[in-house]
This record gives C-alpha cells, sequence and structure tokens, in this order.
C-alpha cells in the first residue's frame, strides 16, 4: 500500500471507485475527480475491477495502459487540487491465489482491495445469479459459506483491504429478510479478529445505504466491535460507479460514529 493513503483523515478520501476502466462503469476518471473537488474531498483512489473466472463479465477485461493513460490525464487535469490514486479490487477465489498474486506484482497499485464476489462457483453480486444461490439453499449455510471465503481472503494476505464485509446480505435479504448481526456475531469477531492480525484494512462500504439493504457493509455493530478490538485500519468507500454517488454519506456516517473523527491509525 502507498502509505501516503493513510494520511487522510476518515471522509477526506474515497478509497472505493469504480470508473469506466471498470466493465459495470461509465463514469469518467475526470468527472469523478470534479464531483470530489465540489464535495470536499482531498483524495481519491480509483479500484477498477479486476476478474479472474471466466464466467465473471469482467474477466479480461481490464487494461492496464488504458488505465495508466487516463489516470495521467487526470493527474494533469487537476494539478495540485487533487490527490489521485491507482487501486484495483480484485475478486478473490482461493483457487486463483497464484494468478491474483502475478497480477499484483505485475502491475504498480497503491491500494488493493479484495472482495468476496462468488462462493465457489456462485455468484453472489449480481441478482439474477444471487436469486439461484439463495433460493436453493437455507441462511445459515449460504451465509455461512460466504463468511468462510472472506476468511479465506484474509488468510491469502494479498490485499492491503477488505471490501464491503457482508455483502451476502446484499441480494440475500430478498430471500431471508435482514442480516441480525447478532445471530452472525462470532462470524463477524472472528473475520474482524483475523483482519486485525493481518494488518489489513477494514472498509465502510457505504453502497448499501442507497440500496435496499439500508445499512453500511458491515453494520455499525460490526464497526463498533472493531474499534473495542483495538482496531484503528479503517477506511470509507462510496463503491460509487455513478459521479453523484462519490462521497456519498461519509458525512452521515461520521455523525452517526463519532468516534471515527479521534480514531488514529497506527
Amino acid at each position: 500500500m502507498n502509505t501516503e493513503i493513510l494520511k487522510y483523515p476518515l471522509g477526506a478520501i474515497d478509497t472505493h471507485l469504480h470508473s469506466r476502466i471498470s466493465c459495470d462503469s461509465e463514469m469518467g476518471l475526470q468527472a469523478a475527480c470534479r464531483q470530489a473537488l465540489k464535495l470536499g474531498l482531498k483524495a481519491l483512489v480509483f479500484t477498477e475491477h479486476a476478474d479472474f473466472d471466466p464466467s465473471d463479465q469482467g474477466c479480461g477485461f481490464y487494461d492496464d495502459r488504458k488505465y495508466d493513460e487516463e489516470l495521467a490525464e487526470a493527474r494533469v487535469a487537476m494539478g495540485r487540487s487533487l490527490k489521485i490514486y491507482k487501486g484495483v479490487e480484485v475478486t478473490y477465489q482461493p483457487q486463483r491465489r497464484r494468478q491474483i498474486l502475478d497480477f499484483i506484482h505485475q502491475y504498480q497499485f497503491d491500494f488493493t482491495i479484495g472482495s468476496v464476489h462468488m462462493v465457489g462457483s456462485k455468484d453472489i453480486s449480481r441478482p439474477e445469479l444471487a436469486k439461484k444461490h439463495y433460493g436453493s439453499a437455507e441462511e445459515e449455510q449460504a451465509y455461512g459459506e460466504y463468511f468462510q471465503e472472506v476468511e479465506k481472503l484474509i488468510d491469502s494476505r494479498l490485499f492491503d483491504c477488505l471490501g464491503h464485509l457482508d455483502l451476502c446480505k446484499r441480494y440475500g435479504h430478498l430471500h431471508y429478510g435482514p442480516l441480525v448481526y447478532k445471530k452472525y456475531e462470532k462470524s463477524y469477531k472472528k473475520i474482524l479478529k483475523h483482519l486485525i492480525q493481518a494488518g489489513m484494512m477494514l472498509e465502510i462500504n457505504t453502497s448499501g445505504l442507497r440500496q435496499q439493504v439500508k445499512e453500511t457493509f458491515p453494520p455499525y455493530p460490526a464497526v463498533l466491535e472493531y474499534l473495542k478490538m483495538g482496531g484503528t485500519n479503517l477506511t470509507m468507500g462510496s463503491d460509487a460507479h455513478r459521479v453523484q454517488d462519490i462521497g456519498q454519506d461519509f458525512a452521515k456516517i461520521l455523525q452517526d460514529l463519532p468516534q471515527l473523527k479521534k480514531l488514529k491509525r497506527k
């Protein structure tokens, strides 16, 4: 990780967003930067998708040369008014560890996010595919399998940050109702403990507040538990794919969780 990223206080930098370099966004880098300036942000970390499963819509889409060219143009346009970092969000699958490791080493990234979008061969990040997965499994099994994949991701030690912990609830809640934190508290605590031990960042992903789940990934109780455990390696990401979502709800998070304003990263 580029340690410069750690110098920004929470709310001053958005460390998770996708431009047209990602398969699922049409947002221009410079448009994103102009919006960040309007909001008073000091920095952005673009985290474009990198997917390696042939069944994934983003497999083979990542173009590092194009990415570098667009970053260079955006940096010239912004000058010193906004710091721009090159990041990536990788869909982690244990069987593709070597491929992912080689990819990360091949390119120069300031920040890497590891995310679980697939449980085995089942894609839980797209509604039509997630429907099949959740429609054929009991809640405890489906969520239990997801959390196990998250543990494997952390144990891989490949990434700087864990992306949207408990993404499983995004479409799972349509089948099972709201994910009750207390019911899975043991799983959350185990993951948070592993994160701290591994020195990985925990992301407060605000995209859930814009979606039907109406809460962050992970929810506030998990963030408070992380702080209680002594965790300090936190970041906030909007997971924006559109200009209007950049930095969304950062002020709300800081207001709802005033403890974050006093956070000192170690």
